[in-house]
């Protein structure tokens, strides 16, 4: 690719004058693997001009005409290839020479031994960027998507503010990426941004050979044949596997009809009529809209008419809410996005037992359908969606939503009924989470919308928590219900969405703690005070390890604390990694 923008550079006079690319852009490049990159030359003076082309060093080798003889606003395609000797940044020069004057044009990169190597890099520098994000109490921390940026650029990879692939180079390959689900956890996103480098790495005129034999076989209807033709060749098997890596089968078949559509139809993702909003959350909706929901369609999990019903009420949710353009119903409707695609790629991943897509999206569907005013029964409910989109954002898979307790924490069938108190006994949130270390957390949440006045809104409280840790009880360590094993941690979590007074909260940290059932599994408390200022009461009622508070602050943080905007960071210690004070209460023996 080229570096953003060109500039017209006068040699001897104003009558040659051309324009060039500032910048020949290489990117990744692995040893062994040779990558070519091209460039336009365009003369824009009023006389025909001779050019000489040389490079700097022989590694950067230029595969088309060395002299080329422009005519006035005649251009022509400059092909050049760079074949590593060594790893590390490099950059070399093309020379342009007209007489005596010589226009430079620099030709950077970085190369690595093999792919593992960048992606460990990849790795390391989202790491180090989420943990500096956190520490600025930036709202988008953990986000990594493929999104818009700015109106005069295609697309580019996000990995919580690191990026690595350029907007050009992104677009080259949104059509394979079109049906790849947008990871939003570090182990997709560097799955992704790799699989992509190899892609980048393919011989471009290869190819475009390959299409164009595809393409005439497809015309004579021997598609299949060509196909199977090609893959005799290595380097066209090789260029299958990644597909096959990209769209996570090894079906041929299945490889195949994918690049039998693409071929044919290089923009697999449609375009989605909703002008006005944030290119951000245009890209999560865009996908929800014309490529999720039609394949959930497609592949039978849910109907049309369900999808269509859905949709309708998550716009007239989010019009309710008002400001879709920039304020609440905008939120609305980028979380909820989130919150399916997480689901989504949590079904892929075969996570525990979940529930259908059907039964998900209809529990979904009754929170937004009780979201009819700005009055407090339907912000409850919108603060469950806000909620848990954050927490999808911020790389949690959603695996179920809305589930009702007995008094004795077993799971109930929810019947949907016409309203329903949003602080009544059930499980809002269900997230699920993994780290490097391959360590699980789940996570068991409640939002809550009261506000804590005095002893008697704790009843409430106490029961719902009180049914949610006997159903964690019920199912540690091991469950095969939420995909966990013996070294696993489940946290539980109870946000209170609007702001709360910390002594009256203290006091029901100190209650809870004294009169819950013993359990291994931390309970966190999270709210903000009227000013913004962020708390975080971890409570202990049986032995919680060090690993097991640290989940429960992070997951306190990801679902909650780093939605609220605009919060001042407060100077207590200890500090969580969203700037909040932590308290620990545990029970006395």
């Amino acid at each position: 690719s080229v570096a953003q923008g060109s500039a017209s550079v006068a040699l001897a006079g104003v009558a040659h004058k051309i324009s060039v690319p500032q910048e020949l852009i290489f990117g990744i490049v692995i040893m062994g693997n040779p990558k070519q990159r091209s460039l336009t030359i365009r003369n824009e003076g009023t006389t025909t001009i001779n050019l000489t082309l040389s490079t700097s060093q022989a590694d950067l080798e230029i595969l088309s005409e060395r002299t080329l003889n422009l005519a006035p606003d005649a251009s022509q395609v400059v092909t050049l290839r760079f074949t590593p000797t060594a790893t590390g940044n490099f950059q070399r020069k093309l020379f342009l020479t007209s007489g005596p004057s010589t226009i430079e044009i620099s030709a950077a990169g970085k190369t690595y031994n093999n792919i593992q190597e960048y992606l460990q890099e990849l790795l390391d520098a989202y790491n180090n960027e989420r943990r500096r994000c956190y520490q600025s109490l930036n709202p988008d921390c953990g986000l990594g998507i493929l999104r818009s940026t700015m109106p005069d650029r295609d697309f580019e990879l996000w990995l919580a503010g690191f990026r690595e692939l350029t907007p050009t180079q992104l677009n080259n390959f949104w059509g394979f990426a079109g049906d790849y689900n947008p990871a939003q956890n570090t182990a997709e996103l560097v799955e992704l941004a790799g699989i992509l480098v190899e892609f980048d790495n393919l011989n471009p005129d290869l190819l475009t050979q390959w299409r164009q034999r595809l393409l005439d076989a497809l015309s004579r209807d021997q598609f299949d044949a060509e196909y199977a033709l090609l893959l005799q060749d290595a380097r066209f098997a090789q260029y299958h596997q990644l597909l096959g890596r990209l769209l996570r089968t090894q079906d041929e078949a299945q490889i195949k009809e994918f690049v039998r559509r693409t071929i044919t139809d290089p923009s697999p993702l449609p375009s989605l009529d909703l002008d006005g909003l944030h290119p951000l959350v245009l890209d999560l909706i865009a996908y929800l809209a014309n490529s999720l929901l039609p394949r959930l369609v497609a592949e039978g999990h849910l109907t049309q008419a369900q999808t269509s019903n859905f949709w309708q009420a998550l716009d007239n949710a989010a019009r309710a809410l008002g400001n879709v353009r920039d304020g609440d119903g905008f939120w609305l409707m980028y979380k909820t996005s989130a919150i399916l695609i997480q689901f989504d790629l949590a079904q892929m991943h075969n996570i525990g037992q979940m529930p259908s897509y059907s039964y998900f999206v209809e529990k979904l569907q009754f929170a937004l359908l009780q979201i009819r005013d700005r009055y407090d029964y339907s912000l409850a409910w919108r603060d469950k969606i806000m909620i848990a989109g954050q927490g999808a954002l911020a790389g949690w898979f959603i695996i179920d939503f809305i589930v009702p307790l007995d008094s004795n924490g077993n799971r109930l069938t929810f019947h949907f009924p016409h309203s329903m108190d949003p602080d009544g006994r059930f499980i809002d949130i269900i997230a699920w989470t993994g780290n490097a270390l391959g360590t699980r957390t789940v996570l068991f949440l409640k939002v809550d919308y009261s506000i804590i006045r005095d002893r008697s809104y704790h009843g409430n409280i106490f029961e719902t928590l009180k049914a949610m840790i006997l159903h964690v009880n019920a199912n540690m360590p091991v469950s095969n219900l939420y995909g966990t094993g013996i070294n696993d941690i489940m946290v539980i979590g109870y946000i209170f969405s609007r702001p709360q007074d910390p002594s009256r909260m203290n006091i029901l940290a100190q209650d809870l703690t004294r009169n819950l059932p013993e359990t291994s599994a931390p309970v966190f408390l999270a709210f903000t005070d009227r000013y913004g200022n962020r708390y975080i009461i971890i409570i202990c009622t049986g032995s919680c390890s060090n690993q097991a508070i640290n989940a429960a602050i992070q997951a306190a943080c990801d679902f909650f604390l780093m939605w609220i905007l605009g919060a001042r960071t407060l100077a207590y210690i200890p500090m969580a990694p969203c700037g909040a004070e932590v308290t620990v209460i545990s029970r006395s023996p």
